[in-house]
């Protein structure tokens, strides 16, 4: 059975989960919204390498506080994380 990483990236918390193909609750966990970009994506990562040695990952899904448009991101103050994730 495949699992699913859900990830909500807020301004104060990060917080994710791992669910089944039955929408059964595997694990959960948050940390709190890291400032700097480098933090971030060592966090981030992390997250992702320890979910994948225990659970079949099959995909990421990932929310946020930034408001998406065509071509553009318009982001609060706290969203950085996307400008960090597409500029490498």
């Amino acid at each position: 059975m495949q699992q699913y990483i859900g990830i909500d990236v807020g301004g104060t918390h990060v917080k994710y989960g791992v669910i089944n193909s039955d929408g059964e609750e595997l694990t959960h966990h948050q940390f709190d919204t890291p400032e700097d970009a480098s933090t971030f994506t060592r966090k981030w990562q992390d997250v992702v390498a320890r979910c994948q040695q225990d659970y079949d990952i099959a995909a990421i899904g990932v929310s946020s506080p930034a408001i998406l448009i065509p071509i553009t991101v318009m982001r609060q103050k706290r969203a950085r994380w996307l400008t960090w994730m597409t500029s490498t």
